[in-house]
């Protein structure tokens, strides 16, 4: 058996994470220098900001500040004891490779710093001095690219995820299509062994089932089933269906001729409560 047809699944898949998205999120920031003169400027210049402000001395602490809580966004210092800020980033982008990664350096042989920005390893190189706005203004975008690149990712997710929903619902039709063809095969098998003409007529008077002995008895044209009533069934036949539509909650019989040959009839209404949506009509040639 198969399972019902989840019809939610089809909707729209509501994405996970922050609903409010970028708006009402407060962004991480990590500072990192190992002069703490600079962190407090910047700690400042900052304070005023949406941002939940973090600080390290050193690229190894930063490593493991960011463990315990990752970042939305790394600034930090080039020329520092131990590890340098590129190295810093390079490990961040293994490591955390959503985070926004940004040098500020008064370092002035920037051949490595442009040789990392090529490679990836750093979005932005700022130079100290600064400039407050300017500086402001940078992690304001470069924030801004974070929540872009998390809404693309986050719909990337959703169109996977109505994906697999969709051709798991495509394997369950079809596996019902196949159902329901068996079942109709198995039917018109049944139909065929009857001794009696079986035609089944919607209530717009569409032929949509017969079976042989029914088509040689009372079929007017070569096209049957998919034909419309009138035409596709022999005059008199017609005829007593329309006279006997509605007119009994049981169905009605009798008698007829059909070219000739000696024919009992029975108009079965297909109901459904006081709503009817069809007739069956059996017919059958008289045993001599």
């Amino acid at each position: 058996m198969n399972s019902p047809l989840d019809l939610a699944a089809v909707q729209s898949i509501q994405p996970a994470g922050d609903a409010g998205g970028a708006e009402s999120r407060r962004h991480r920031v990590l500072l990192v220098d190992d002069e703490e003169g600079i962190v407090r400027s910047l700690r400042r210049l900052l304070r005023r900001e949406p941002y939940d402000l973090d600080t390290a001395g050193s690229g190894e602490e930063a490593l493991e500040k960011l463990a315990s809580h990752p970042a939305h966004l790394i600034l930090t210092d080039q020329r520092m004891p131990g590890m340098t800020g590129v190295e810093l980033l390079r490990e961040v982008r293994n490591r955390w490779p959503d985070t926004i990664r940004i040098i500020l350096s008064g370092y002035t042989k920037v051949d490595t710093i442009i040789d990392a920005i090529n490679d990836g390893e750093v979005y932005k190189y700022l130079t100290k001095p600064w400039n407050d706005e300017e500086l402001k203004l940078n992690l304001r975008r470069a924030l801004e690219q974070y929540e872009l690149e998390a809404e693309n990712r986050r719909l990337a997710e959703q169109v996977l995820a109505q994906n697999r929903k969709l051709i798991e619902l495509n394997k369950m039709l079809e596996e019902r299509a196949l159902d329901a063809a068996a079942g109709l095969s198995s039917w018109q098998t049944l139909l065929e062994t009857l001794r009696v003409g079986v035609v089944a007529i919607d209530e717009n008077e569409l032929i949509v089932a017969a079976n042989r002995q029914a088509m040689e008895l009372a079929a007017a044209t070569q096209e049957f089933v998919g034909s419309p009533a009138d035409t596709a069934l022999k005059r008199d036949l017609y005829a007593i269906v329309k006279q006997t539509a509605g007119r009994s909650r049981c169905g009605l019989s009798g008698r007829l001729q059909l070219d000739g040959r000696a024919c009992q009839w029975h108009v079965e209404p297909l109901r459904d409560g006081d709503m009817c949506f069809g007739n069956v009509i059996t017919i059958w040639e008289e045993v001599k």
